[in-house]
């Protein structure tokens, strides 16, 4: 088949996808997701040691060359994320859509060799992700501020990085400092700064970002949510602390993006177990009482966010 370019800088691409499967192992479950995605009934997984080559072949549905350009070649866009379904009726279970992206997490060299029941022939795709080492400059610390404002999602991930790609045209490196200057920052991350503040008994900035959110007609109830959701992870991380669970587990678990995930665990040592479940009861309890109309929702919040950046608070 013809050549067919990246639609972003593939090492831009490569360096995303090694922050979200960060391990061999999460790499090749991706591609066994995508044989059942694809209605494979079978699925063969060989790893040859004398030539040091791993093979998964399948009985799939296949791809056509439009596909392999308009989704396994664009980052962030997926087949799967406007038919979650797939023909044979299976709810498809692949991640993000960049799934192929990872495959340099199993070699420097790949090939796929697919085709469609209706196709006449096969169409060999190849890849040398050494070939992406050289190009725009990204380190991966800036790669890892850039996840850290995006937050997971690609959809998010893709159009991020095309302003960011635009803002940066004519330079060699892209830099923090351009990241912060383009990038919009997500609710998630204010959020993240808002328990850090909780955590340093910082009111002022805990309220401001507070501000902030509802000047961006953020709805409180879904704030109270996502402030639930985040002690509800630092709760799970400080359990799961002792279980001797590698990166990528605690990650998985916690839902959590692999990349964020230091971060979290700086958090979370800020909090005993029992400061965690007392802020989620008492996160519960402010939405049963919105909920039962004693309490109006913005109001709610703030008293929460007040209750726990009191200085003399055992929080």
């Amino acid at each position: 088949m013809p050549r067919i370019p990246f639609n972003v800088d593939a090492y831009t691409a490569r360096l995303i996808g090694r922050e979200n499967v960060s391990k061999l192992e999460g790499a090749v479950i991706e591609l066994v997701k995508n044989t059942y995605d694809a209605d494979a009934s079978c699925c063969v997984l060989y790893y040859d040691e004398t030539q040091n080559a791993l093979y998964l072949a399948d009985n799939g549905s296949g791809m056509t060359a439009q596909t392999i350009q308009n989704h396994w070649m664009t980052i962030g866009r997926s087949s799967k994320k406007g038919n979650y379904i797939s023909g044979e009726g299976r709810i498809q279970t692949g991640e993000k859509g960049i799934g192929r992206f990872a495959l340099d997490r199993i070699a420097d060299k790949c090939q796929m060799l697919t085709g469609t029941r209706n196709s006449s022939g096969k169409l060999l795709w190849t890849v040398d992700w050494t070939a992406f080492s050289e190009g725009r400059n990204i380190t991966e610390d800036t790669m890892k501020a850039f996840l850290g404002r995006t937050g997971a999602d690609m959809e998010n991930i893709s159009k991020e990085l095309e302003k960011l790609i635009c803002y940066t045209m004519g330079q060699d490196t892209i830099t923090t400092e351009d990241v912060y200057a383009v990038c919009t920052e997500q609710t998630e991350n204010r959020i993240f700064e808002m328990i850090q503040s909780i955590t340093e008994k910082n009111r002022r900035k805990a309220m401001d970002l507070y501000a902030d959110l509802l000047a961006m007609k953020e709805p409180p109830m879904r704030i109270l949510f996502l402030i639930t959701r985040q002690f509800q992870q630092l709760m799970l991380l400080k359990q799961m602390s002792a279980e001797g669970l590698d990166r990528s587990e605690l990650a998985k678990k916690a839902s959590i993006p692999p990349f964020a995930l230091g971060k979290y665990q700086a958090q979370c040592r800020k909090f005993t177990l029992a400061d965690l479940r007392q802020a989620v009861e008492d996160c519960v309890d402010t939405e049963e009482q919105v909920k039962t109309g004693r309490m109006g929702d913005q109001l709610g919040v703030e008293l929460l966010i007040m209750k726990y950046t009191e200085k003399n608070s055992g929080h």
